[in-house]
């Protein structure tokens, strides 16, 4: 079918329109840059840059019919709204593991907070509708924290993470992370550590089951994560 092309002209529009000012209680200035490489909230400038490339490229690769243009470019800028307002600056300025796994956390947190956003289709359309292959610890990590696969302690260490730091946002100072016993930080690293070993043991736990359950998997997570928000 055909691609869907998305102008810089229509990205820029769409992103003028959205009301950031009134989730994030303060005046955050956003711009859609023609070059950047990805999309970042800049926690020194306090403003938002919304990379073009990486939203063209995104439309590109959705299946056709999968979202509109509308709900893409909302999805990515309220995906970096929720970290001006959750992400504490320095987290901001990490590894892979800590920025997936604090991806996957503010999108839980803020999951039903933003009108007409689907963070967990957005993900799965980005990956052109299928969960990907796990080829190492690094893709077998993602697939853990961001599609829900991998063995059942994994799973339950994600989820032990994402609830103990939910209540982490912008302002909590690196020592007040420490709730409990162990730093974000040091628990994803541990995480980390977790998901080597299994997936050296256990490799097809951190695979899409076979293309049809993958993707009925992840559905039934979104539709158990709708019917959550909507009680």
């Amino acid at each position: 079918g055909t691609k869907m092309e998305l102008s810089f002209a229509k990205c820029e529009s769409i992103v003028n329109t959205l009301p950031i000012g009134f989730y994030t209680g303060r005046r955050i200035n956003v711009r859609v840059d023609k070059d950047a490489e990805t999309s970042y909230y800049d926690p020194m400038e306090d403003n938002i840059v919304v990379s073009y490339p990486i939203i063209a490229h995104r439309m590109k690769v959705m299946p056709e019919g999968s979202c509109d243009e509308e709900e893409a470019v909302r999805s990515m800028r309220y995906h970096e709204v929720s970290h001006a307002i959750l992400t504490p600056a320095e987290a901001l300025q990490n590894s892979f593991a800590v920025n997936c796994m604090e991806d996957e956390r503010i999108e839980t947190v803020l999951r039903n907070y933003f009108h007409g956003v689907n963070f967990r289709k957005q993900l799965l359309d980005v990956h052109g509708g299928h969960i990907p292959k796990a080829t190492d610890t690094q893709s077998a990590f993602f697939n853990a924290v961001r599609f829900g696969l991998g063995t059942s302690r994994v799973q339950k260490e994600v989820q032990r993470i994402i609830s103990k730091y939910a209540p982490m946002n912008r302002t909590t100072a690196r020592w007040e992370r420490n709730i409990g016993a162990g730093y974000y930080e040091d628990d994803i690293k541990d995480l980390y550590s977790l998901v080597q070993k299994d997936f050296k043991t256990n490799p097809e736990e951190f695979q899409p089951k076979d293309e049809q359950g993958g993707e009925a998997q992840m559905m039934d997570k979104m539709v158990q994560v709708q019917k959550d928000g909507d009680g």
